[in-house]
């Protein structure tokens, strides 16, 4: 059984986020659908800016992810070296 919901909101907002969601072939009936299912589905708001608190479990997850990816490590390069290799590059010389 289907059941009707009546949002009000600025039009200019809803206007935007029309036209967003159209390029990315949804409708804002499609996307409300999707959100409350997702809610029903995990028990929890599926916008984390909206969420008001993270576990421990949740933080040590999100670390552990971040931790396996393999992230080019940084050149410990000065000012100087990064200007002088960007110019090289630029104008084909070596620095």
């Amino acid at each position: 059984m289907k059941s009707m919901l009546t949002v009000r909101i600025n039009k200019d907002v809803k206007d935007k986020a029309t036209a967003i969601l159209k390029k990315n072939g949804m409708t804002i009936s499609s996307l409300m659908q999707t959100i409350i299912s997702e809610i029903v589905a995990t028990g929890d708001i599926p916008i984390t800016r909206f969420q008001t608190q993270v576990s421990k479990e949740e933080i040590f997850a999100r670390i552990n992810a971040l931790n396996d990816l393999e992230l080019p490590v940084p050149i410990n390069l000065s000012d100087d070296e990064i200007r002088d290799a960007r110019l090289g590059e630029k104008h084909g010389f070596a620095a």
